[in-house]
């Protein structure tokens, strides 16, 4: 039998990570990874006092990786390493994060919120508009992605025309999150996206300064100058974790619901026929396979969990996928149960690191999955999924679809 790190680097974990955190959960639910040099939490209860001790578990893991750069390297790569070691709502702790929190709240209000609830709606029949005449789809590039990425651009304030290129700056500033550890070469790339990014936003930021147009963006400028001050780089990475966030962890959920009640008919039907199902169905396919199926953590004091001591200055993998499906939270937990009720996941986090976009990210599910159920008949799957080649962020490249064809009923919008 293959180890549990040897599991851990399989192609097969990335297609199907679930069958190996039962594994810990039963035989190492606090485990030391050579393979992944970190500490890994599986079970619920000790994942949710992790999240719920910011104290003890401190989310500014990335500064320790940034310490690690090699000398000979530090100077080219300054920007990035300041970066992550300074700036930016997802990694910082209180009591920046709480600063940084109160404005990004305040940003999202409940008029903005509601507003775009109903553009979410129209944006959904417009793109099922385009394929409910061919009886097929590819769910990311026809409706998830489109979708989630129109929605949150337009809500902070980013021009439509240059969406692309945003993405793709985004994706090339990330991608040393990936390997999860150091490689110079990957920050080389991710530090020159992020340079424009950077250089991009603060022309923007500075652009509604002049012409405030009531989005996120202006709401941040103005928040600054009436004293509740950020510094650059925190209103540029914060405008970026909220775009990221809105967008590709949405995408991600869109394709991992679908597939979910595609594996279980009889709760696709459920659904179909009782659209009043939705919002728990929502919380109950993110408790199934949430988006993001890990966040790291660094511990500030020697920790004993579950007998097991984790020393002080230790990454900590808190497994939120792992925790989701722990059979001592949930009954049943490998099916879904859209009628389960009362579900406390922690599939947008929890406590102090509380998804602050989690009020569009369900508003965006539940309309879409509404939509998705009543405008394609008999959807079924028509090809080979294909998984992001991903031990983080879990969704789908490519989930191709067929369903019974129908006229077009709605205008596009």
């Amino acid at each position: 039998m293959e180890t549990i790190d040897e599991q851990l680097v399989s192609t097969q974990f990335m297609e199907d990570p679930f069958p190996v955190y039962r594994r810990l959960q039963e035989e190492a639910p606090v485990y030391w990874s050579d393979a992944w040099d970190c500490w890994l939490l599986t079970r619920f209860e000790h994942v949710d006092e992790a999240i719920r001790s910011p104290a003890r578990f401190q989310n500014r893991v990335y500064a320790t990786w940034m310490e690690a750069i090699p000398e000979e390297n530090r100077q080219e790569l300054s920007s990035f390493a300041d970066y992550w070691t300074t700036s930016g709502f997802s990694q910082q702790d209180p009591p920046d994060h709480t600063r940084i929190r109160r404005l990004v709240a305040k940003a999202l209000t409940p008029d903005s919120l509601a507003r775009m609830r109903k553009r979410v709606e129209a944006l959904a029949d417009s793109l099922l508009d385009e394929v409910t005449e061919t009886g097929r789809t590819d769910l990311p590039p026809d409706f998830a992605v489109p979708l989630p990425a129109i929605a949150v651009s337009e809500l902070v304030g980013l021009p439509p025309e240059e969406r692309v290129q945003f993405r793709e700056w985004t994706n090339q500033y990330l991608e040393f999150l990936g390997p999860g550890g150091l490689d110079v070469d990957v920050m080389r790339r991710s530090q020159a996206g992020l340079m424009s990014l950077r250089g991009w936003l603060l022309d923007l930021l500075e652009e509604r300064r002049s012409n405030p147009t009531g989005d996120v963006l202006s709401s941040l400028v103005a928040a600054d100058e009436a004293g509740d001050v950020m510094s650059a780089d925190e209103l540029v990475s914060t405008c970026v974790d909220l775009v990221t966030g809105g967008d590709d962890t949405t995408t991600n959920m869109l394709g991992n619901g679908m597939m979910a009640l595609l594996d279980h008919p009889d709760q696709l039907e459920l659904l179909r026929d009782d659209p009043g199902l939705t919002r728990d169905a929502v919380e109950e396919l993110v408790r199934y396979e949430c988006p993001f199926q890990m966040v790291f953590r660094l511990t500030t004091t020697e920790v004993e969990i579950d007998g097991t001591v984790i020393p002080e200055g230790q990454v900590v993998r808190l497994i939120l996928g792992a925790a989701n499906r722990d059979p001592q939270q949930f009954e049943n937990p490998d099916s879904i149960d859209i009628e389960r009720g009362n579900i406390r996941h922690l599939g947008f986090g929890f406590g102090t690191h509380y998804c602050v976009g989690q009020v569009l990210a369900r508003s965006e599910l539940q309309v879409s999955f509404e939509r998705l159920l009543r405008r394609l008949p008999n959807v079924r799957l028509a090809g080979t999924p294909v998984r992001l080649p991903s031990v983080g962020p879990r969704g789908f490249t490519s989930l191709p679809l067929a369903f019974d064809p129908t006229p077009r009923t709605f205008a596009a919008h």
